[in-house]
């Protein structure tokens, strides 16, 4: 009998200004963002295509340091898609499926 995986895959995005990182209705799982030379923060909308709507989480980063956050049991459902919107970062990956 083939053994079954079960669940979704993860898969993940990486942007490095204001973007549209998934497209669709997914879970954000988790996300490793990379500081600036400034403080800075990004804001994840649940919308497929700008910076509004929902905020469905904010994060703030220290200026060049790293942080990462993984988010316990179904992630942060986002029905639209995810946008992150990026002040003093230099790069940020999220997981989700």
């Amino acid at each position: 009998m083939p053994s079954r995986i079960v669940g979704a895959d993860v898969k993940t995005a990486t942007a490095t200004a204001d973007a549209a990182l998934v497209a669709h209705p997914c879970r954000l799982r988790g996300l490793i963002v990379a500081g600036g030379s400034s403080d800075g923060s990004v804001i994840f909308y649940d919308n497929a295509s700008a910076a509004s709507g929902t905020a469905i989480l904010t994060i703030a980063v220290n200026a060049n340091t790293n942080e990462s956050l993984n988010i316990p049991d179904q992630g942060v459902y986002a029905s639209n898609g995810i946008y992150a919107d990026i002040t003093n970062i230099d790069r940020v990956t999220v997981f989700f499926c």
